[in-house]
């Protein structure tokens, strides 16, 4: 292999001297057109199926000519002279020292000296400072040192971080001795005697890189370098190897037994897929970028070759064996790292960083498995061979006593359970076990785990197999199909755990009350499994798929019953809370009737909790929709023991608000002022509006009522109240003024004009015609706006728009839709949904848009609804990971709903023409 490279590099390098031959009175010309050349030719070789590491050693190749060129022609004159050569040497490090340059990686060097002081060696500093001018000037990333090898070690010892990259050191030119020397002094200086030290900082490294990450390989938006499974954990264990035992590469660690030979070729294959990925990830963005966003997905998996139809199903599949391959990597990177750990010693504390825990305790033998100290073992390879179900009764023996798989074990049932067929899914013990493991409250998630990165998971319920690795074609969740339900397992799993933690008390007495916890472990593992039938309803798939379980598994009548209903209404619950007015007794009965009893309720509350908890890890779980959720689950918990008294409750409840908001308003407005504007509004206002908003808002129509009695005032001119949240990375625009038409499509036309994004919008209009809006915003830089100039202009383009009936937005809006600073959103896997719905509500039509975002959006779909003459009753307005999510409330000329069809199809073509803008 070395002479097929040794090959490549006198190619390029004559390549390189008839280039400055031809053209010698030009050497930076030369060398861009070099580069861009070589470039080429990387990138045509890898569209052309060149493997990873290949073509980031290719890339590494052309740097290393260009620097040896650069070097010889900088230090010329040390040949010309007759004076001693200086200790001097150039020497790559981290991805650029292991040959690994991916497209737009940065170029890591060092300049290593041996000079008392270099600043009396003007000539040698010029010349290292001509390097480096040259290089900045071809549009390179360089990361740079010029150090001693004595304060390079001292560094190493300070900062683990450059100890890193020096332990990828290699030599490019000058003193090889030198760099030898450096090589000596590093390992007995910086590595002997620094093991621990060391090696317990990449462990706390790689824990927190992978908490940042998401915690988890299946993230639906993965990081390539940094996430978990990512390149990293790669180079991790060839550190880690490297400061232990020396090794070089993964080779080392089989020879060495601490990788088999069945496990070095698929790891060394994942290595090189992901490599491959982030050469592309880097081709298609032009720029260094290790971010695998929704969108970029789909243009990557055209760019590897994946031609599936339609091209959905070519982003599954691309990203099914990224996730197989970052799996692998994970797992065969930890169970090396603990091998090395036993290696080592059995008692060193800086393992306990990876869960490694090797105190001396009793051997225990049970069911022909061995127990030592927290883990399971097996005596014997034949004992799966002979009974196959000891594969599922180890994992229900894991659970009952808080024990982990060894290592070892988990690889021979991953070795085993291929073969196992479909035997499991008919097996009777195996049903049993895995019901008790679903009975263990707050101790499920972790054995569902377990079995699923053992592939058994999928043998027992065949359902649950197709999610395995499954993108989700929406923005809403961060992982897989498969992940995104163990995370839910987990999530309800914490409920049992979480002590003192506000907000979660109503949940955790549920999950204590309920009595049959199996049927809602089991709902959860089978929530989402129609995802896998793209065109159906997956909630009804999944229903089938949950009755097709329960028969298969001899459930009961009613068991099976409530894990159909579980399945089926898994998102009936927030559907119904968000889009319904939930103070109606009509909604509270026909959601009762969709329930029927009490114990089903409990169910699917702690149901669309994990749910909800387990799309973003419980980072959208947001306050309003918890708040609409539980007011219908105690509605229809009244409903059900005959109470059905909601008025009555809800005006204590909106006394209980009443003292809360006065609170922060007493010293400025009177209390008289907080009851005309609750009974100017809906219930609903008060439902999904803080107390600490509802006061801002009072404050804001006290100063608008104020304006309005003086002399000579502008009546039309609107209140604005900044209010900025910078923890949270916007601020809250009301704006207060008298109702009129296209109020919202001219307060959004503002907005964006300021080049602001709208985050989220509340509309409201009180009875005396007061409107009253809330939008959350932000900079392009996704902060709080903060600017007066920002706010200034907000102010001004609106005021002028609200001056006279109508105002044109078209000739500014044009500009900043030109910008397209959100077009990194356009992708085949996520096309535009609307939906409109006319049977949920018994007085609004139901407008529902999901579509990337781009600037002037909202401004824009507000704008073509009220052309069609149609008004806005309220609305729903969210942005989420850069989609738009507008849900808005629909009413025709005469306040009723929209029957007319001619209307709702040119209304559905319309907000089409806006999306697609």
């Amino acid at each position: 292999m070395s002479s097929f490279w040794d090959k490549k590099q006198r190619v390029m390098q004559e390549r390189l001297f008839r280039q400055l031959k031809a053209d010698p009175t030009h050497p930076l010309d030369v060398y861009r057109q070099f580069v861009q050349g070589e470039n080429r030719r990387i990138q045509r070789a890898h569209q052309q199926g060149a493997e990873g590491r290949s073509t980031a050693h290719e890339k590494s190749l052309v740097m290393e000519i260009l620097l040896k060129q650069l070097w010889a022609e900088a230090f010329s004159f040390l040949e010309s002279s007759k004076k001693n050569r200086p200790p001097l040497a150039l020497m790559a490090l981290g991805g650029f020292g292991r040959n690994e340059l991916n497209p737009f990686s940065d170029v890591d060097v060092m300049f290593l000296h041996d000079l008392n002081r270099l600043s009396k060696e003007k000539e040698i500093q010029m010349s290292i400072e001509r390097i480096l001018y040259m290089l900045w000037d071809m549009g390179l990333k360089v990361g740079h040192a010029t150090r001693t090898i004595t304060e390079t070690c001292e560094i190493a010892n300070e900062n683990l971080q450059s100890k890193t990259a020096l332990l990828d050191f290699r030599c490019i030119a000058g003193d090889e001795k030198l760099c030898q020397n450096f090589n000596k002094q590093f390992f007995a200086k910086c590595i002997t005697g620094r093991e621990e030290e060391y090696v317990a900082w990449r462990l706390e490294d790689q824990m927190l890189r992978h908490e940042q990450q998401g915690g988890s390989v299946f993230m639906q938006e993965p990081h390539i370098k940094q996430g978990c499974g990512g390149l990293r954990d790669y180079h991790h264990l060839l550190w880690v190897s490297h400061f232990l035992k020396n090794f070089q590469s993964t080779d080392d660690l089989v020879r060495a037994n601490f990788l088999t030979k069945e496990e070095h070729k698929p790891l060394e294959r994942a290595y090189d897929f992901l490599m491959r990925t982030r050469n592309e990830l880097h081709f298609l963005s032009g720029r260094l970028n290790d971010k695998m966003t929704l969108p970029i997905q789909s243009q990557i998996a055209t760019g590897l070759g994946y031609d599936q139809r339609p091209p959905i199903r070519r982003v599954e599949a691309f990203m099914r064996d990224y996730y197989r391959a970052a799996q692998t990597i994970f797992f065969l990177t930890n169970a090396s790292a603990r091998r090395l750990a036993e290696s080592v010693g059995k008692r060193k504390k800086w393992w306990s960083f990876q869960g490694f825990s090797h105190t001396r305790t009793r051997t225990e033998r049970m069911e022909g498995f061995t127990i030592r100290g927290n883990e399971i073992l097996c005596e014997s390879e034949k004992l799966f061979q002979d009974e196959p179900i000891k594969m599922v009764k180890v994992f229900l023996i894991a659970q009952q006593r808080n024990l982990s798989l060894n290592d070892d074990l988990l690889r021979l049932i991953r070795r085993k359970v291929p073969r196992l067929g479909r035997r499991l899914a008919y097996t009777r013990s195996a049903h049993e076990i895995l019901f008790e493991i679903l009975s263990h409250k707050g101790q499920v998630g972790r054995i569902l785990r377990l079995m699923h990165q053992c592939e058994l998971l999928g043998k027992i319920v065949p359902e649950f197999a197709p999610l395995t690795c499954l993108v989700q074609h929406e923005f809403f969740h961060r992982y897989s199909a498969d992940e995104h339900t163990l995370m839910c397992i987990e999530q309800l799993d914490a409920l049992m755990n979480m002590k003192q933690l506000k907000g979660v008390e109503p949940y955790q007495k549920l999950l204590k009350s309920i009595e049959d916890p199996m049927v809602l472990y089991l709902a959860l593992l089978l929530h989402d499994t129609g995802k896998s039938q793209l065109n159906k309803d997956h909630s009804e798939v999944s229903a089938f798929n949950a009755v097709r379980v329960a028969k298969r598994m001899k459930l009961s009548p009613d068991r099976l019953r409530t894990l159909a209903f579980l399945t089926d209404h898994h998102l009936t619950l927030s559907e119904i809370a968000q889009r319904r007015n939930i103070e109606e007794l009509e909604t509270i009965a026909d959601f009762a009737k969709i329930v029927e009893t009490e114990e089903r309720l409990d169910y699917l509350m702690l149901l669309t909790y994990a749910d909800g908890r387990g799309t973003t890890g419980g980072v959208g779980w947001s306050d309003w929709k918890e708040g609409l959720i539980w007011q219908l689950y105690e509605n229809t918990k009244a409903q059900f023991s005959g109470s059905p008294e909601f008025e009555k409750r809800w005006q204590e409840k909106a006394a209980q608000l009443k003292t809360q908001v006065m609170e922060y308003v007493s010293k400025t407005v009177d209390p008289n002022e907080i009851d005309i504007h609750l009974s100017c509004l809906p219930l609903r206002y008060m439902q999904i509006t803080s107390e600490r908003l509802i006061a801002l808002h009072i404050q804001a129509i006290h100063q608008f009522l104020k304006l309005q009695q003086r002399e000579n005032a502008n009546l039309l001119k609107p209140i604005l109240l900044w209010n900025p949240r910078p923890e949270r990375g916007h601020s809250e625009l009301i704006c207060v003024t008298w109702d009129r038409q296209n109020l919202f499509s001219r307060i959004a036309g503002a907005l964006s004009v300021a080049e602001l994004n709208i985050m989220s919008a509340d509309i409201f209009t009180r009875i005396d015609s007061i409107a009253v809006d809330t939008f959350c915003v932000c900079t392009e830089r996704h902060e709080a706006v903060t600017e007066t100039r920002d706010r200034k202009k907000v102010a001004e383009i609106l005021e002028e728009a609200l001056l006279g009936e109508t105002f044109d937005f078209e000739p500014l809006l044009e500009k900043i839709r030109s910008k397209r600073w959100l077009s990194h959103w356009i992708g085949d896997a996520f096309p535009t949904k609307i939906r409109l719905d006319n049977t949920t509500f018994g007085r609004y039509t139901l407008l529902e848009i999901q579509t990337p975002d781009r600037p002037a959006l909202l401004h824009d779909l507000v704008s073509a609804i009220s052309q069609e003459g149609i008004q806005i009753a309220f609305s729903r307005i969210e942005t989420e990971k850069g989609a738009a999510i507008d849900t808005f409330y629909l009413v025709d000329f005469f306040k009723r709903k929209i029957h007319d069809p001619g209307m709702l199809e040119r209304l559905k073509q319309r907000v089409l023409t806006c999306t697609d803008l």
